[in-house]
């Protein structure tokens, strides 16, 4: 396969493993908008991964990445959710 571009919606299932502070961040996010923590715990799966769309994870840590604070949330690697009959080179 030769090196190129691939069309990615922005709704796509995408996951990352939390790294502490990621989980604190998210939690304080929700304290943010919704006022306290209440009963709210990030989903994790039996990996530890957080799995969100990724639109979301954008807005969630848009404000807070840069190339030098990546690895500060999550670990660097973004597991994209497809089929791959979908991945279509551009």
């Amino acid at each position: 396969m030769t090196k190129g571009f691939v069309k990615l919606n922005l709704n796509v299932r995408v996951k990352v493993k939390l790294l502490p502070e990621g989980m604190i961040h998210l939690l304080e996010n929700h304290k943010r908008i919704t006022g306290s923590y209440g009963e709210y715990v990030p989903r994790l799966d039996k990996d530890g991964y957080y799995s969100t769309q990724l639109w979301s994870l954008m807005q969630e840590f848009g404000d807070v990445m840069s190339i030098t604070t990546g690895h500060r949330w999550f670990v660097n690697d973004v597991v994209i959710e497809c089929n791959p009959e979908d991945w279509k080179e551009s």
